[in-house]
């Protein structure tokens, strides 16, 4: 960057980047497995999935941060904590739409 100058380049540890890359992947397999571990869906299956997938998400974010090795963050508590919640929401609510709702759409006329 900037013609390699230095103290603008940004350097990886490696091992951060690679579980930054997999974690998540891991996380979202196990919560679609547990949201289709049956036929009918259920809301206690769906929340948990959501939960899983934006801890996931939120912490993938995070941890590939941490992996940036030539420079230190620093976050205020309620902005991480409101972070999570909210990859937390939207992955519940994305999940809930698709899996719970998806059943009463199914005769819809613009399905």
């Amino acid at each position: 960057m900037l013609d390699g100058q230095e103290n603008l380049q940004i350097a990886y540890a490696p091992k951060l980047t690679i579980l930054s890359f997999f974690m998540p992947i891991l996380v979202l397999l196990l919560a679609f497995v547990v949201v289709t571990a049956s036929v009918k869906a259920a809301w206690w299956r769906v929340l948990l999935s959501g939960f899983l997938s934006g801890g996931a998400i939120c912490a993938m974010h995070y941890i590939a941060d941490l992996s940036i090795s030539n420079y230190t963050t620093s976050y205020h508590v309620s902005y991480v904590i409101g972070s999570a919640l909210i990859a937390v929401f939207a992955s519940s609510a994305a999940l809930a739409l698709f899996f719970i709702f998806e059943a009463s759409w199914s005769n819809a006329w613009w399905k």
